[in-house]
């Protein structure tokens, strides 16, 4: 029996949990809240409490609570953006397999670090960028002489949480900082209470937007598949919908991976699961930025159903240092979607009608979230969505057939 160390915050992922029991692992959880959902699961041998977002404590807590207990551990393992660092720094010192602690630090938890160690390659095209603080007034010349359309995000970020574009020097900097604190809080995301204003400026790379998803094994990069993002309006960045595969040529698919293999190499990605965030354009793949862990949501089941493979089981063999067997087949195209209503201001909902679906057999996820009374919010805050819905089917043209069928059939009224 394998022991395993998952390392969560807030909500567990619970199709790990879910897989744990099924191969009937040990798992200890490194969390820094309790949660009655780990009582489901029979794999769950202790809850290890600490503050998971101070990685010096926490390594102390987990090493002296493995020492005391005297477990021999196989793997540690972390679905989470904001814990990448704290898994490698435990993996290394344990001895298990682990992106390592240096490559763990250069990844999109650290837009700054990764950008100036892809720097150290020139055969790889990236954006022009540099830093500055949004708290330093001095530093808004900083931003005003950087060539402009630009993109600002926090060096450390989630989910396009204080990600916007800038399209030229008509802007006031009281006013981006605002917006980007509306976002960037503690209330939105935990991680965040350690935000000190440090951003990082981009060039901005017009092209689409894709998602490339993966394991690296002893050093060697294994592309599972590439992810189409349809993105929401500018000047902010919401991932609102996605095709797989990415709707590319198969040239182009092999300019990609061949793209994010050169950087894997460079960042010295060792043993790790990598999603890796890219733009598309006429003169080959930019990175935008790459993850020492697995795309985050709903992604991992969308590609399991497009080509039969089974990516949780492939992340946990890639973090004990099992063989892998990297085998596809497409069987079909998947279509997810956040279905966002074109608002220029917050609203209430008054009345909403959905389409019925029941007779749309390609449809496996449809969950409404609004009804009268919900509060719909745009930007500049983090916008939310009335419906979220998943499609599976042969062809493209069945995909885009349903897409019109239910997008062009919600009606909202507003109070």
């Amino acid at each position: 029996m394998k022991n395993i160390i998952i390392i969560e915050h807030n909500d567990p992922k619970e199709f790990l949990f879910d897989y744990a029991d099924r191969v009937d692992y040990s798992v200890y959880v490194i969390t820094n809240i309790v949660n009655d959902k780990y009582k489901n699961y029979k794999c769950v041998r202790d809850i290890i409490i600490t503050d998971v977002y101070d990685i010096q404590s926490s390594v102390e807590n987990i090493l002296s609570y493995i020492d005391k207990n005297k477990i021999d551990i196989d793997g540690v393992i972390t679905f989470s953006e904001d814990l990448v660092v704290l898994t490698s720094d435990i993996s290394e010192v344990l001895g298990c397999k682990s992106i390592g602690s240096a490559a763990a630090r250069v990844t999109s938890c650290n837009k700054l670090a990764m950008r100036l160690k892809i720097s150290s390659n020139p055969k790889i095209k990236q954006p022009k960028f540099s830093s500055f603080n949004i708290f330093n007034e001095e530093d808004e010349s900083l931003l005003r002489n950087f060539e402009k359309p630009c993109v600002i995000k926090p060096i450390f970020g989630i989910a396009s949480h204080g990600v916007m574009m800038i399209e030229d020097n008509d802007f006031n900097f009281a006013e981006i900082r605002s917006e980007i604190l509306s976002t960037v809080n503690e209330k939105n995301r935990k991680a965040f209470k350690r935000f000190n204003g440090n951003m990082i400026v981009e060039e901005y790379i017009e092209g689409k937007m894709m998602s490339v998803d993966g394991f690296v094994v002893d050093g060697v990069t294994h592309v599972v598949g590439i992810l189409e993002f349809i993105m929401g309006n500018k000047p902010h960045f919401t991932q609102t919908s996605s095709f797989i595969p990415a709707r590319v040529t198969d040239l182009e698919y092999k300019s990609v991976v061949d793209y994010v293999d050169k950087i894997n190499q460079t960042l010295d990605f060792d043993n790790c699961p990598f999603h890796a965030e890219i733009r598309l354009t006429d003169e080959g793949p930019y990175l935008v930025e790459i993850a020492g862990r697995m795309a985050g949501g709903t992604i991992h089941k969308s590609y399991d159903k497009v080509y039969s493979v089974d990516m949780i089981d492939m992340m946990f063999k890639c973090m004990l240092g099992q063989e892998i067997e990297f085998k596809k087949n497409q069987v079909g195209v998947n279509y997810h979607c956040f279905y966002y209503p074109d608002i220029d201001e917050n609203k209430i909902v008054k009345s909403i009608t959905y389409p019925d679906i029941s007779s749309i057999k390609e449809i496996y996820l449809y969950n409404k979230k609004a009804e009268p009374g919900y509060v719909l919010i745009t930007y500049p805050s983090m916008p939310n969505s009335v419906l979220e819905y998943a499609c599976f089917a042969k062809n493209l043209e069945k995909l885009y057939e349903i897409k019109k069928l239910v997008e062009d059939n919600i009606k909202i009224t507003y109070v």
